[in-house]
């Protein structure tokens, strides 16, 4: 039966040193419970748009079946006045048939545009 109590006492004294040597046990518990409860730091505010990023938003276009397509906003990279890189947009029409437009450069601002 003493070697029982070996490990218990060992167990208490690893226990009460984890705890710092407090008397009081729950004082980990309530120093843990503070720090779970503090306010979280506010995050920084996020970066806005850069100035040669242009948003361009929905927008719907005639297809030459005479339906429509719709392209989903999206940001544009302003090369010049008159020059737009356009990322690659899923287009797709009412009835669920989409098609990747691919990436490049427009010759036209976005609003100009008769086409994605």
């Amino acid at each position: 039966m003493k070697s029982v109590g070996k490990p218990a006492v060992v167990l208490a004294l690893m226990l009460l040193a984890q705890l710092g040597g407090s008397p009081r046990p729950n004082s980990a518990l309530d120093q843990l419970e503070r720090s779970v409860r503090k306010p979280l730091p506010a995050l920084p505010p996020a970066p806005g748009p850069r100035s040669d990023q242009v948003w361009v938003p929905d927008r719907t276009f005639p297809t030459p079946d005479g339906g429509s397509a719709h392209v989903p906003g999206h940001w544009e990279g302003r090369i010049s006045s008159q020059e737009y890189y356009v990322p690659p947009l899923l287009v797709c029409t009412p009835t669920g048939q989409c098609v990747t437009t691919p990436a490049g450069v427009r010759p036209l601002p976005p609003d100009s545009r008769q086409a994605p």
